[in-house]
């Protein structure tokens, strides 16, 4: 009796464990991750604004798409030291993360940024 209260009292703890990892993952989102080349930038203060850019691997079409750029995206060179939103210019080549979350309005719109990675200085 005793053993198998234990087993099940195992069980639970596993299956609760798992639980837990898998609200984590839900609550954090899916993230992307793509290169693009910048078209447009289109400051609204220092540190937010959208970015628009061509993914690299759409270079033949005509397939644009929009980063919304908060307070809380992250800059920073191909070496890992941080730069400003002001650095990032149009010509530039770039590697985005975001959250894997659109809207569709004339371009796609990743409203939530998380970091810009510099690549290519135009």
């Amino acid at each position: 009796m005793k053993n198998g209260f234990t087993r099940v009292l195992i069980l639970l703890m596993i299956v609760a464990a798992v639980a837990g990892l898998g609200y984590m993952k839900l609550k954090e989102g899916s993230v992307i991750s793509f290169e693009a080349v910048v078209i447009e930038v289109k400051s609204e203060g220092s540190n937010s604004g959208r970015i628009i850019v061509q993914r690299t691997a759409d270079m033949y079409s005509d397939s644009f798409d929009a980063l919304g750029i908060g307070p809380d995206t992250v800059f920073k060179d191909e070496k890992n030291s941080k730069i400003a939103f002001s650095d990032i210019k149009a010509g530039n080549k770039i590697k985005v993360k975001a959250l894997d979350a659109f809207t569709e309005e004339e371009i796609f719109f990743y409203p939530e940024v998380y970091s810009i990675t510099l690549t290519e200085f135009e």
